[in-house]
């Protein structure tokens, strides 16, 4: 099961095999542990962390549309506002969608605002809110630049 998410995940990031492989090089992995869940989850959290913003931004804007086309009634700006929170949760942890969008849109903060423990405790590794007050502030015209597309969006 676990080795059948890493390749969807793979696939979904649009060739990151290789990233994948590197990981488990550089990080000294053995290599009948890279398809465990620990390690694919140490993979994706540091890469969440490295990927270009273009990269980010747009895969979250996909699959929030995605989502709402999927979702009778849900229209894409609505997706924090409306969408099954476990869902998006799911989303957030499997790298989905990004922190760039959740922290920069105001439906986006409110969501965070209304989980309940449990689903704070699973979106933190990915959102960890010290790192990314540092990047928005070291990356301000990129922020600027994500709050900008978002508002357009109308998240």
């Amino acid at each position: 099961m676990t080795l059948t998410i890493l390749n969807n995940f793979k696939k979904k990031l649009h060739g990151t095999s290789s990233l994948c492989t590197k990981f488990g090089q550089k990080e000294n992995k053995k290599l009948d542990h890279w398809c465990r869940e620990a390690i694919y989850a140490e993979f994706l959290a540091q890469y969440i962390k490295r990927e270009s913003i273009n990269d980010a931004v747009e895969r979250a804007l996909t699959e929030m549309q995605e989502y709402a086309d999927e979702t009778e009634g849900l229209h894409f700006k609505d997706y924090f506002r409306f969408g099954s929170d476990n869902r998006i949760v799911h989303h957030i942890v499997n790298g989905r969608v990004s922190p760039w969008i959740v922290y920069n849109c105001d439906s986006g903060v409110e969501f965070l605002s209304r989980l309940n423990e449990e689903q704070i405790a699973m979106v933190m590794p990915t959102i960890d809110p010290d790192y990314w007050q540092r990047k928005f502030v070291d990356y301000l015209a990129d922020t600027e630049w994500v709050k900008m597309v978002t508002k357009e969006a109308g998240l």
